[in-house]
């Protein structure tokens, strides 16, 4: 998630750190946090010839946006139709996918569990939603049935050879 901050302080020209409240113009930043919580960053100003102003605190609240909900087979056709307004659309969103469990399978390489999920149960394709689950989903996931309709919860990442992934998911 991004947060933008603003501040006052100086963009341009010469700036006295000893004249508090001094605005100038505007400097707007943007700090990016992983996990919903409270934050604090301190921010320094310094001019051209080095000069540093006071620290000042800056604390904000980083709410968790709710999951986009979509559907495997919209994800799938939303992609295959314009990756890049897809990829601005869900890239490293929350979403909640819901579909049918083509296959359950365990990464060779990383060890990860990973659900595929398609539009229509039974469909023969090369092409769906790969939600990548932690190691210790496995207990959870050996329950899985394939044509089973489930929603899961995960960060979309990225689109490769016609297939959406989606990391860091859970039910």
């Amino acid at each position: 998630m991004r947060v933008i901050l603003s501040c006052r302080g100086e963009t341009t020209g010469s700036w006295d750190p000893e004249v508090q409240g001094q605005t100038v113009g505007t400097i707007e930043f943007w700090y990016s946090v992983s996990n919903p919580g409270s934050y604090t960053v301190t921010v320094e100003l310094v001019d051209a010839e080095g000069r540093q102003s006071n620290a000042y605190p800056f604390t904000f609240q980083a709410d968790a946006a709710p999951p986009i909900p979509v559907s495997a087979q919209q994800l799938l056709d939303e992609y295959d139709a314009n990756e890049v307004a897809a990829q601005l659309k869900y890239q490293y969103k929350q979403v909640a996918v819901s579909g049918y469990v083509d296959s359950i399978n365990v990464n060779s390489i990383t060890g990860e569990p990973y659900v595929n999920l398609v539009g229509s149960p039974g469909e023969w394709t090369l092409c769906w939603v790969r939600c990548t689950f932690p190691p210790s989903a496995q207990t959870t996931l050996a329950t899985l049935r394939e044509g089973e309709y489930v929603t899961i919860i995960g960060t979309c990442t990225h689109y490769i050879l016609g297939s959406v992934m989606v990391d860091g998911c859970h039910f």
